[in-house]
């Protein structure tokens, strides 16, 4: 009995892990039922993320996943979506997914934020202009049938010509970071304003400084 109580005093974790919080010292009287140690295995660590309904499609098990944190600005981290929640949170009524990211290093802490970048719904050979050299205005379109009128938001890029920019009227697909996809308007090889636009007039003369 002796020998078995013994055996009792030693604690062994049934994981291989590091310690991260240690709830009592030497000495003192354990509780039955209150945790001795908080132990974590950090080499692979697990992101969480939230995302609206309409997003379900293109978030799948095996999509790749990119991460950046605050703490590590210039470094990027790889992982893939491991599971996706097959319900909505009836409060948020947002999906979650569970995204499984390689941590040898240990450079990726439990309790981080992360930014995460998913690569979904790709577009191949999509003409792509700055955000900041795009043009937005509102106009309203009488509906045939009835008195009521909805406002429409349309898009235009000032296209440069010889000498000259000239506003142009232009349909746009996705977002990604700090561009946008041209879908109508545009072709392959055109300039566009990117600086300035909003002191241009259509059909402005101008002088071209820098292309990018």
């Amino acid at each position: 009995m002796a020998r078995i109580r013994l055996s009792h005093t030693r604690i062994t974790s049934p994981i291989s892990g590091t310690v991260s919080e240690r709830f009592f010292d030497p000495g003192d009287l354990a509780a039955p039922g209150k945790a001795l140690v908080t132990i974590v295995q950090m080499d692979t660590v697990k992101v969480i993320i939230y995302f609206p309904e309409n997003q379900i499609r293109y978030v799948l098990p095996g999509i790749q996943a990119e991460l950046a944190v605050a703490s590590y600005p210039d470094q990027a981290f790889c992982g893939t979506i491991d599971t996706v929640s097959p319900t909505l949170n009836p409060q948020t009524r947002m999906l979650s997914a569970e995204i499984r990211v390689r941590n040898e290093k240990h450079l990726l802490r439990p309790g981080m934020f992360a930014t995460v970048t998913l690569s979904v719904d790709p577009h191949l050979s999509a003409h792509l202009v700055p955000k900041e050299a795009v043009l937005y205005t509102e106009e309203y379109q009488e509906n045939p049938g009835d008195n009521n009128a909805t406002m429409s938001r349309i898009s235009y890029l000032y296209v440069v010509e010889g000498d000259r920019a000239y506003l142009r009227k232009v349909s746009l697909g996705h977002e990604s970071g700090t561009v946008v996809e041209v879908s109508e308007g545009v072709k392959e090889g055109e300039h566009v304003v990117v600086r300035g636009l909003h002191q241009l007039n259509n059909g402005d003369r101008i002088t071209v400084a820098k292309v990018r």
